[in-house]
């Protein structure tokens, strides 16, 4: 890379948002170093990024969705459906 484009990056940097800069690292990250299912799904359970649990007690915890019996029920019958 030559000295003006590092030279634009740099001022890139410094005019973005530290926001921006840390969505286009874990992008271009995921990019040239993808990560399977299971290791995604890990630390988003691990971290808690979609949610608490609403009962302490619980380690994991994917949202009311997973919870809500009409969501459920409704889910199940589709899914039986399906392969039956």
């Amino acid at each position: 890379m030559g000295p003006k484009l590092n030279e634009i990056k740099a001022n890139i940097k410094r005019i973005l948002p530290a926001s921006l800069l840390q969505a286009y690292r874990n992008i271009h990250s995921d990019l040239v170093c993808p990560r399977n299912a299971s290791d995604v799904f890990a630390e988003i359970y691990e971290q808690g990024k979609w949610r608490e649990a609403p009962d302490s007690h619980k380690k994991y915890y994917s949202g009311w969705g997973s919870h809500d019996e009409r969501i459920v029920d409704e889910y199940t019958k589709s899914v039986k459906k399906f392969v039956l």
